[in-house]
């Protein structure tokens, strides 16, 4: 069968694309954002209609953030979402901690991050937002497009795609064959079962239900609210809410056992359920959608195979706790469309692409195992872990009343901004210089002087590409050295330079800066290579294993 055209810009009628996203959930949208943000035009299909109108995900944390302000879209999510500034918690009835926050979020991330704090923002929102911004990059979804088979054989993939026309699909098949695919179509990924990869892992004997809802009680909607008894587990998560009206939550509880046969559920079974099993006061209207709610576990043996790549959920799924699900999506996708486009672009070598997987696979494999310890404790009816669980409940406004090493590591890992990436090829420490170490996240630290006084410097490091630091804190005007401009004029990929003058003294800091240092940063927020100005041999080597020198004349 002779392969149908697509487009190269937006998937219409003209060429075969270079890359095919299959999945326009957060987070194959963000690959597509990144992709076209680096001059990369992907085909992005998916099977649904339309975009989503349920909230589902809800949780942006801080490092998300981090990555959508290098997309420039950071803003308009701050300005749509609502921020939480901490967690209250119950135990049997019991307000913990005289009602006040046991995690204080502004004052754990605080020096960490420009966003201490959770910013609460419907599924529905973020997908519309990343949609206007991959048609302001010219790209388009196409939708009610099904990824019916896939095909790799001879270097290339083959895949065939059935539109649908209403609820139906055509029974014509598009037939194209784009250099890349890249999987991002959910935990029934057809994807992963064209590959025939593995999807290890289980679901949790607890069921849930999910409600959004209105409610009326006698809390501000700026906190998580968790409520823990013997007879079931509750999280309440306050809405962006229109003014005015009655605050809306997000509702997750235990279901109990008059409610496991019934569905759908009913707005009446919700208050019951919290009224008998909650320990709280609190009354529920007005719900949107409420459904009973399976959860899993589960993990792909791998992320790539040859020219198809998995993400988000296709790759990995697992409890909601700690909102981490989604945004751990939105990294990897972060993480693989930079080097795609590099490798699309001839300006970095094809090995690039493999440490993708070597780096995203550790992350998900240590999320699915904390949350899934946490989620078990959490839930867990045994009367050991109650009484282990009540007693720790009471212990934690202790623990947690002071801003501690211990404490601030907790906050980077919910915000996932503690996620490293040390152990990668990618990473070649300079252990010499300190922290922070190649691999790991470039550290937020604020200007003190000039025009950029209060300003953090993760604000320069924009436009998904490589930057590098200079920074010197013995003379107060930095400049570029010869050789240094050598090596990035010989680059073919661009590396934008920011000089850090000594009166900069907290980004020094954070950056462990005692001699005259070089910082590569990676696009995707990561610190690549460091090392001495002096050292312009080492930076030199890096940049050639990796990436392809500039064209000559």
């Amino acid at each position: 069968m002779t392969p149908a055209p697509v487009a190269t810009a937006d998937g219409g009628p003209t060429a075969q694309p270079q890359v095919l996203i299959v999945g326009a959930g957060p987070s194959g949208l963000t690959a597509a954002v990144v992709l076209a943000t680096l001059g990369v035009r992907a085909r992005v299909i998916d099977a649904d209609c339309g975009p989503t109108e349920q909230s589902r995900a809800l949780v942006v944390q801080a490092r998300t953030l981090e990555l959508w302000n290098t997309l420039g879209v950071a803003g308009r999510a701050l300005a749509e979402g609502k921020v939480v500034t901490g967690a209250v918690a119950y135990s049997n009835g019991r307000l913990l901690n005289h009602g006040c926050s046991l995690l204080n979020f502004a004052a754990l991330g605080a020096g960490q991050t420009p966003y201490p704090f959770l910013l609460v923002l419907e599924q529905s929102a973020t997908q519309r937002l990343l949609l206007d911004t991959l048609h302001h990059l010219g790209g388009t979804v196409h939708w009610g497009v099904q990824a019916h088979s896939l095909h790799q054989h001879h270097g290339q993939v083959e895949v065939t795609l059935r539109h649908r026309s209403g609820h139906q699909l055509a029974q014509t098949a598009e037939t194209i064959q784009p250099s890349w695919v890249i999987g991002a179509d959910g935990a029934s990924s057809a994807t992963r079962h064209a590959l025939g990869v593995g999807f290890d892992g289980g679901s949790y004997e607890q069921a849930f239900f999910l409600a959004d809802v209105a409610m009326t009680w006698g809390h501000p909607p700026t906190a998580l609210y968790l409520a823990l008894t013997n007879t079931g587990t509750f999280l309440f998560v306050p809405m962006p809410t229109e003014s005015g009206k009655t605050p809306r939550y997000r509702v997750l509880g235990s279901v109990t056992p008059d409610m496991a046969s019934r569905d759908p559920l009913t707005i009446t079974e919700v208050q019951t359920a919290i009224d008998h099993h909650a320990g709280v006061a609190a009354a529920v209207s007005d719900a949107k959608w409420v459904s009973l709610y399976r959860l899993h576990h589960r993990m792909a043996h791998r992320f790539r195979a040859h020219r198809v790549f998995l993400i988000g959920d296709a790759a990995h799924v697992h409890s909601p706790v700690g909102g981490q699900g989604m945004n751990t999506g939105i990294q990897d996708a972060y993480n693989l469309a930079w080097k795609l486009a590099l490798v699309i672009g001839g300006q970095a070598n094809e090995t690039l692409l493999d440490t993708y997987g070597a780096e995203r696979m550790p992350v998900a494999r240590r999320l699915l195992n904390g949350t899934d310890k946490t989620f078990n404790v959490l839930v867990s009816d045994r009367k050991l872990v109650r009484t282990a669980r009540s007693i720790g409940a009471r212990l934690l406004p202790f623990a947690l009343r002071h801003a501690t090493p211990t404490t601030q590591r907790l906050f980077a890992t919910v915000s996932q901004i503690g996620i490293t990436y040390a152990t990668s090829d990618l990473a070649r420490r300079q252990d010499r210089l300190g922290r922070p170490h190649s691999g790991d996240r470039a550290p937020h630290a604020d200007f003190i002087t000039g025009p950029r006084a209060g300003m953090s410097i993760l604000n320069l490091l924009t436009g998904a590409q490589h930057h590098l630091l200079l920074l010197d804190r013995s003379t107060p005007v930095v400049q570029i050295p010869e050789s240094v401009k050598n090596i990035i004029a010989n680059q073919s990929v661009t590396l934008k330079v920011h000089l850090i003058a000594a009166r900069e003294t907290l980004i020094h800091d954070a950056y462990g800066v005692e001699e005259p240092t070089v910082v590569l940063v990676r696009p995707d927020g990561y610190i690549a290579w460091r090392g001495a100005v002096s050292d312009t041999d080492g930076l030199a080597a890096y940049l050639s294993h990796w990436y392809q020198p500039a064209p000559t004349n």
